[in-house]
Protein backbone atom coordinates (compact mmCIF):
# COMPACT_ATOMS: atom_id res chain seq x y z
CA UNK A 1 0.00 0.00 0.00
CA UNK A 2 1.83 3.31 -0.87
CA UNK A 3 1.18 5.07 2.41
CA UNK A 4 2.99 2.65 3.86
CA UNK A 5 5.75 4.33 1.63
CA UNK A 6 4.20 7.95 3.02
CA UNK A 7 4.57 6.74 6.79
CA UNK A 8 8.10 5.43 6.22
CA UNK A 9 9.37 8.75 5.39
CA UNK A 10 7.26 10.29 8.34
CA UNK A 11 8.86 7.84 10.95
CA UNK A 12 10.91 10.03 13.39
CA UNK A 13 13.78 7.67 12.70
CA UNK A 14 13.47 8.77 8.92
CA UNK A 15 13.18 12.21 9.65
CA UNK A 16 16.19 12.20 12.57
CA UNK A 17 18.53 10.51 9.83
CA UNK A 18 17.56 12.97 6.75
CA UNK A 19 17.20 15.86 8.36
CA UNK A 20 18.34 16.03 11.67
CA UNK A 21 21.16 14.51 11.85
CA UNK A 22 23.08 15.94 9.45
CA UNK A 23 22.14 19.51 10.66
CA UNK A 24 23.09 18.37 14.29
CA UNK A 25 26.60 17.15 12.73
CA UNK A 26 27.15 20.44 11.11
CA UNK A 27 26.75 22.05 14.07
CA UNK A 28 29.48 20.44 16.10
CA UNK A 29 31.60 20.78 13.19
CA UNK A 30 31.09 24.23 13.19
CA UNK A 31 32.12 24.53 17.00
CA UNK A 32 35.13 22.65 17.42
CA UNK A 33 37.55 25.58 18.22
CA UNK A 34 34.78 27.88 19.15
CA UNK A 35 35.69 30.73 21.41
CA UNK A 36 32.77 30.73 24.37
CA UNK A 37 32.53 34.69 23.48
CA UNK A 38 33.24 37.38 20.75
CA UNK A 39 35.52 40.71 20.67
CA UNK A 40 32.31 43.00 19.75
CA UNK A 41 29.03 43.08 17.64
CA UNK A 42 30.82 43.28 14.27
CA UNK A 43 32.28 39.66 15.14
CA UNK A 44 29.10 38.73 16.52
CA UNK A 45 27.45 39.47 12.91
CA UNK A 46 30.29 38.16 10.86
CA UNK A 47 29.88 34.55 12.44
CA UNK A 48 26.18 34.33 12.68
CA UNK A 49 26.32 35.37 9.20
CA UNK A 50 29.11 32.66 7.92
CA UNK A 51 26.59 29.51 9.80
CA UNK A 52 23.72 31.02 8.76
CA UNK A 53 25.60 30.24 5.19
CA UNK A 54 26.69 26.79 5.83
CA UNK A 55 23.65 25.45 6.99
CA UNK A 56 21.76 27.32 3.94
CA UNK A 57 24.11 25.76 1.63
CA UNK A 58 24.40 22.27 2.23
CA UNK A 59 20.98 22.19 4.15
CA UNK A 60 18.09 23.91 3.68
CA UNK A 61 15.68 22.73 1.61
CA UNK A 62 12.74 25.31 2.74
CA UNK A 63 14.23 28.15 0.51
CA UNK A 64 13.01 31.68 1.47
CA UNK A 65 11.45 32.83 -2.53
CA UNK A 66 13.87 32.79 -5.20
CA UNK A 67 16.71 30.29 -3.73
CA UNK A 68 19.41 31.31 -1.65
CA UNK A 69 19.48 34.48 -0.17
CA UNK A 70 21.82 36.99 -1.78
CA UNK A 71 24.64 38.44 0.87
CA UNK A 72 23.38 41.27 2.09
CA UNK A 73 20.36 39.49 2.85
CA UNK A 74 21.72 36.87 5.25
CA UNK A 75 21.76 38.00 8.78
CA UNK A 76 18.03 39.15 8.52
CA UNK A 77 17.15 35.58 7.49
CA UNK A 78 19.33 34.74 10.82
CA UNK A 79 17.69 37.10 12.60
CA UNK A 80 14.32 35.56 11.71
CA UNK A 81 16.04 32.49 13.54
CA UNK A 82 16.65 34.47 16.20
CA UNK A 83 13.63 35.72 17.28
CA UNK A 84 12.54 32.49 17.85
CA UNK A 85 15.00 31.01 20.03
CA UNK A 86 15.13 34.69 21.90
CA UNK A 87 11.24 35.15 22.07
CA UNK A 88 9.95 38.16 24.50
CA UNK A 89 10.73 39.32 27.00
CA UNK A 90 14.06 39.04 25.77
CA UNK A 91 14.58 40.84 22.06
CA UNK A 92 16.50 38.08 19.34
CA UNK A 93 19.22 39.36 17.98
CA UNK A 94 20.12 42.10 20.51
CA UNK A 95 19.88 39.32 23.80
CA UNK A 96 22.03 36.41 21.48
CA UNK A 97 24.71 39.25 21.06
CA UNK A 98 24.69 40.24 24.87
CA UNK A 99 25.00 36.42 25.31
CA UNK A 100 27.96 36.15 23.13
CA UNK A 101 29.36 39.08 24.02
CA UNK A 102 29.56 38.34 28.01
CA UNK A 103 29.26 33.87 28.14
CA UNK A 104 26.02 34.04 29.42
CA UNK A 105 23.42 31.21 28.53
CA UNK A 106 26.16 29.61 26.25
CA UNK A 107 28.10 32.13 25.37
CA UNK A 108 28.18 31.91 21.47
CA UNK A 109 28.19 28.44 21.02
CA UNK A 110 24.97 28.71 23.24
CA UNK A 111 23.75 31.14 20.01
CA UNK A 112 24.70 28.56 17.31
CA UNK A 113 22.72 25.81 19.29
CA UNK A 114 19.76 28.07 19.24
CA UNK A 115 20.30 28.73 15.52
CA UNK A 116 20.82 25.18 14.80
CA UNK A 117 17.40 24.38 16.73
CA UNK A 118 15.08 26.81 14.68
CA UNK A 119 16.47 25.98 11.12
CA UNK A 120 16.54 22.34 11.88
CA UNK A 121 12.75 22.59 12.81
CA UNK A 122 11.86 24.84 9.47
CA UNK A 123 14.11 21.71 7.95
CA UNK A 124 11.70 19.07 9.58
CA UNK A 125 8.52 21.55 8.28
CA UNK A 126 9.34 21.42 4.92
CA UNK A 127 10.55 17.54 4.44
CA UNK A 128 7.57 17.04 5.86
CA UNK A 129 5.58 19.51 3.54
CA UNK A 130 7.23 17.84 0.26
CA UNK A 131 6.72 14.09 1.12
CA UNK A 132 2.81 15.12 1.81
CA UNK A 133 2.79 17.54 -1.68
CA UNK A 134 4.75 14.40 -3.49
CA UNK A 135 2.51 11.88 -2.43
CA UNK A 136 -0.78 13.88 -3.65
CA UNK A 137 0.89 15.46 -6.46
CA UNK A 138 1.69 11.39 -7.65
CA UNK A 139 -1.74 10.45 -6.79
CA UNK A 140 -3.92 13.49 -8.62
CA UNK A 141 -1.48 12.93 -11.83
CA UNK A 142 -2.10 9.07 -11.70
CA UNK A 143 -5.94 9.39 -11.43
CA UNK A 144 -6.39 12.42 -12.80
CA UNK A 145 -8.31 13.72 -9.62
CA UNK A 146 -8.36 17.28 -7.48
CA UNK A 147 -6.50 17.25 -4.50
CA UNK A 148 -9.26 17.06 -1.79
CA UNK A 149 -9.89 13.83 -3.55
CA UNK A 150 -6.26 12.61 -2.97
CA UNK A 151 -6.67 13.93 0.76
CA UNK A 152 -9.90 11.83 0.60
CA UNK A 153 -8.50 8.95 -0.59
CA UNK A 154 -5.32 9.16 1.64
CA UNK A 155 -7.43 9.13 4.82
CA UNK A 156 -9.48 5.94 3.52
CA UNK A 157 -6.13 4.33 3.15
CA UNK A 158 -4.82 5.42 6.45
CA UNK A 159 -8.17 4.32 7.88
CA UNK A 160 -7.49 0.50 6.39
CA UNK A 161 -3.76 0.74 7.23
CA UNK A 162 -4.26 1.40 10.77
CA UNK A 163 -7.93 -0.50 11.63
CA UNK A 164 -6.66 -2.15 14.49
CA UNK A 165 -4.93 0.49 16.22
CA UNK A 166 -8.33 3.01 15.81
CA UNK A 167 -10.66 3.25 18.07
CA UNK A 168 -13.76 1.21 17.42
CA UNK A 169 -16.05 5.05 16.78
CA UNK A 170 -13.40 6.16 14.35
CA UNK A 171 -13.35 3.21 12.44
CA UNK A 172 -16.75 3.52 11.50
CA UNK A 173 -16.67 7.07 10.69
CA UNK A 174 -16.50 8.33 7.30
CA UNK A 175 -12.48 9.09 6.29
CA UNK A 176 -13.36 11.52 3.91
CA UNK A 177 -14.75 14.11 6.49
CA UNK A 178 -10.86 14.09 7.84
CA UNK A 179 -9.79 15.14 4.84
CA UNK A 180 -8.74 18.60 5.27
CA UNK A 181 -6.79 17.60 8.05
CA UNK A 182 -4.83 14.57 6.64
CA UNK A 183 -1.14 15.97 6.64
CA UNK A 184 -1.82 16.65 10.89
CA UNK A 185 -3.09 13.94 11.60
CA UNK A 186 -1.34 11.15 9.83
CA UNK A 187 1.90 13.07 11.02
CA UNK A 188 0.62 12.44 14.34
CA UNK A 189 0.49 8.82 14.09
CA UNK A 190 3.61 8.72 12.00
CA UNK A 191 5.00 10.26 15.02
CA UNK A 192 3.74 8.05 17.85
CA UNK A 193 1.81 11.39 19.41
CA UNK A 194 -0.97 9.00 20.02
CA UNK A 195 -2.61 11.44 22.46
CA UNK A 196 -2.48 14.68 19.65
CA UNK A 197 -3.80 11.89 17.11
CA UNK A 198 -6.97 11.09 19.55
CA UNK A 199 -7.85 14.73 20.13
CA UNK A 200 -7.42 15.44 16.11
CA UNK A 201 -9.61 12.23 15.48
CA UNK A 202 -12.26 13.13 18.02
CA UNK A 203 -12.70 16.72 16.26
Amino acid sequence: MRIAMLLRKLDRRTVASVVEVPINDAQERFLRGMPGTVSGRGRFKDIVIEYYSYLFSWFCTANPPGGAPPDYMVYSYAEDLLKKAYPPPREGAESACADALVGTNGGLPGVIEAITREFRDLQVQAYVRRAFTEYLDDYCHLHDCSRYDARCQLMRDFFVYCADELPQTVRTDQPDRYATRCETIIQAYAEGRSAALSRLLAG
